[in-house]
């Protein structure tokens, strides 16, 4: 029997980014800002102590979780703060609180969320030249 060529398939091509993990993302992110010659600091969860303002049981919210994974640095250049993402990685209520106050402070800092399937913006940024 010949395949109907008219025939509609289930399979869709796979995005080749929507492979890669968090970590493989935030080592092409790191090459981006040595390019463009940012300094970038960032904290892993798991590995850091934490303090915040507020707390759980004072307030029903913590200061010290969800603050984003990266922040770059270059002078003559805004702040960036970046939560980095795989694919399917979903942004958590701690995290969103806290890129929302970030994106409502004075002064110019860019505050992103960033996966690989959605790079444009922070490579951008990360890769121009003064």
């Amino acid at each position: 029997m010949q395949p109907n060529p008219f025939r509609r398939t289930r399979h869709r091509a796979r995005d080749p980014l929507s492979a890669v993990s968090e970590e493989e993302y935030a080592h092409t992110v790191k090459g981006w800002a040595t390019f463009g010659g940012y300094c970038g600091y960032h904290v892993r969860y798991s590995e850091a102590v934490v303090e915040g303002v507020h707390t759980m049981r004072l307030t029903g919210h913590s200061d010290a979780h969800g603050m984003p994974d990266w922040v770059f640095a270059r002078p003559g250049s805004p702040l960036v703060i970046a939560e980095l993402k795989g694919p399917t990685g979903r942004v958590r209520i701690d995290q969103d609180r806290w890129i929302d106050v970030l994106r409502q402070t004075e002064g110019t800092p860019i505050v992103l969320v960033s996966r690989p399937t959605d790079s444009d913006e922070l490579r951008r940024i990360l890769t121009s030249r003064r």
